[in-house]
Protein backbone atom coordinates (compact mmCIF):
# COMPACT_ATOMS: atom_id res chain seq x y z
CA UNK A 1 0.00 0.00 0.00
CA UNK A 2 1.68 3.39 -1.27
CA UNK A 3 -0.15 6.37 0.62
CA UNK A 4 1.01 8.88 -1.86
CA UNK A 5 -0.11 6.86 -4.91
CA UNK A 6 -3.44 6.52 -2.72
CA UNK A 7 -3.68 10.07 -2.89
CA UNK A 8 -2.99 11.06 -6.29
CA UNK A 9 -5.52 8.55 -7.52
CA UNK A 10 -8.14 10.01 -5.01
CA UNK A 11 -7.26 13.41 -6.16
CA UNK A 12 -8.01 12.33 -9.81
CA UNK A 13 -11.12 10.89 -8.77
CA UNK A 14 -12.51 14.10 -7.22
CA UNK A 15 -11.03 16.56 -9.53
CA UNK A 16 -12.74 14.49 -12.53
CA UNK A 17 -15.94 14.09 -10.57
CA UNK A 18 -15.75 17.61 -10.47
CA UNK A 19 -15.35 18.68 -13.69
CA UNK A 20 -18.31 15.83 -14.84
CA UNK A 21 -20.25 17.47 -12.37
CA UNK A 22 -19.98 20.82 -13.97
CA UNK A 23 -20.27 19.67 -17.13
CA UNK A 24 -23.25 17.64 -16.91
CA UNK A 25 -24.95 20.42 -14.70
CA UNK A 26 -25.21 17.86 -11.56
CA UNK A 27 -28.45 18.12 -9.13
CA UNK A 28 -25.76 18.53 -6.23
CA UNK A 29 -23.07 21.26 -5.74
CA UNK A 30 -20.16 20.13 -7.46
CA UNK A 31 -17.75 20.73 -3.69
CA UNK A 32 -20.28 17.62 -2.65
CA UNK A 33 -19.41 15.30 -5.92
CA UNK A 34 -15.56 16.86 -5.20
CA UNK A 35 -15.43 15.66 -1.59
CA UNK A 36 -16.91 11.84 -2.38
CA UNK A 37 -14.32 11.35 -5.09
CA UNK A 38 -11.74 12.23 -2.13
CA UNK A 39 -13.82 9.84 0.29
CA UNK A 40 -14.72 7.13 -1.85
CA UNK A 41 -11.47 4.22 -0.96
CA UNK A 42 -11.30 5.87 2.55
CA UNK A 43 -11.83 2.39 3.72
CA UNK A 44 -8.74 1.39 2.40
CA UNK A 45 -6.63 3.54 4.71
CA UNK A 46 -8.05 2.47 8.05
CA UNK A 47 -8.21 -1.36 6.56
CA UNK A 48 -4.55 -0.80 6.01
CA UNK A 49 -3.78 0.53 9.12
CA UNK A 50 -5.78 -2.12 11.47
CA UNK A 51 -4.95 -5.32 9.29
CA UNK A 52 -1.81 -4.58 7.79
CA UNK A 53 -0.99 -8.27 6.70
CA UNK A 54 -4.43 -9.02 6.18
CA UNK A 55 -4.81 -6.31 3.55
CA UNK A 56 -1.26 -7.08 2.22
CA UNK A 57 -3.23 -10.55 1.03
CA UNK A 58 -5.96 -8.84 -0.34
CA UNK A 59 -3.72 -5.99 -2.29
CA UNK A 60 -1.00 -8.80 -3.31
CA UNK A 61 -4.15 -11.01 -4.31
CA UNK A 62 -5.64 -8.09 -5.98
CA UNK A 63 -2.86 -7.47 -8.32
CA UNK A 64 -1.79 -11.09 -8.87
CA UNK A 65 -5.67 -12.30 -10.09
CA UNK A 66 -5.58 -8.92 -12.04
CA UNK A 67 -9.01 -8.15 -10.08
CA UNK A 68 -10.48 -5.28 -8.42
CA UNK A 69 -9.61 -4.55 -4.39
CA UNK A 70 -13.58 -5.54 -3.42
CA UNK A 71 -13.39 -8.71 -4.52
CA UNK A 72 -10.12 -9.39 -3.36
CA UNK A 73 -11.16 -8.74 -0.05
CA UNK A 74 -14.25 -10.66 -0.15
CA UNK A 75 -11.61 -14.03 -1.27
CA UNK A 76 -9.58 -13.51 1.71
CA UNK A 77 -12.11 -12.55 4.37
CA UNK A 78 -13.94 -15.86 3.12
CA UNK A 79 -10.62 -18.04 3.80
Amino acid sequence: FQLIEFWKHTFAVATTSQELAKYNAAPVPVDTIFISGLLHDIGIVALNKLFRQEYDTVAKLALDKHIPLYQAEVEVVRC
